[in-house]
């Protein structure tokens, strides 16, 4: 039986004598995985189809803020037909789920969230209802204390929904118009009596010297005939 070979280290000075060296296979190349072998330098976006450059945004930061502004009034109207579902499903029989009562509370949350956040720049003569809102959402405590109410309360809460809904649509559609380049000139009621003539005599001319606003002057000048007679009449004239 022949003797198995042993491979013998090369020595310095050449080949051995007992036959021709060794040699190892070469290294087999990694496997292509598609990344690059260093990161891209910081600030750099990343190569590839994936790393393409998104365009600039070529709207001013005035429309960007309408058309932001535009969404947040849209998703309180979103949020307030998903309330009215909470409600179908509270005053019918229908079985409530066991996570139903979370989920309420959850868009209960929402929208008293939404409304501060929309409060700040609705326009001052739109109104979505807030007051009244709030005062629904305080009142509906759970789905099951809703189930407990009489039939003529659950009208009344349906009926005081669909009021503000109205309110809701017609402020989203106001902040639509506007996000579209709408100007939006406000009209207020003017306030009268000493109120009004402090702050010039009407919302509506905010801004206004009261010396300069003809219904602070006429109130004013009424004010003061009304005085004088008074005085007249009561004889505490000084003439």
């Amino acid at each position: 039986m022949a003797e198995p070979q042993t491979l013998q280290s090369p020595s310095p000075a050449g080949p051995s004598p007992a036959g021709p060296r060794a040699v190892a296979p070469p290294l087999a190349k990694p496997p292509a995985t598609g990344l690059s072998a260093s990161p891209p330098p910081a600030g750099e976006p990343p190569k590839g189809a994936a790393g393409k450059k998104q365009p600039k945004d070529k709207r001013s930061k005035e429309q960007i803020k309408a058309d932001a502004d535009a969404t947040e009034a849209r998703r309180l109207l979103d949020l307030w037909l998903k309330y009215k579902a909470f409600l179908v499903l509270a005053f019918s029989k229908n079985r409530l789920a066991p996570d139903a009562e979370r989920q309420f509370l959850e868009v209960t949350s929402e929208l008293q969230k939404q409304q501060r956040i929309l409060m700040p720049f609705v326009p001052r003569d739109v109104d979505f209802g807030v007051d009244r809102m709030s005062k629904l959402l305080r009142g509906a405590i759970t789905l099951q204390h809703l189930r407990e109410l009489p039939e003529a309360d659950k009208k009344k809460i349906f009926a005081e929904w669909h009021s503000i809904y109205v309110l809701v649509t017609r402020c989203a559609g106001a902040m639509h118009f506007i996000a579209e380049g709408y100007v939006h000139k406000a009209v207020i009621k003017e306030e009268m009596g000493l109120k009004g003539l402090k702050s010039g005599g009407g919302s509506a001319q905010t801004g206004i010297p009261w010396h300069k606003n003809p219904s602070a002057v006429t109130m004013l000048i009424v004010g003061v005939v009304v005085v004088f007679f008074l005085l007249y009449y009561l004889g505490k004239l000084p003439f």
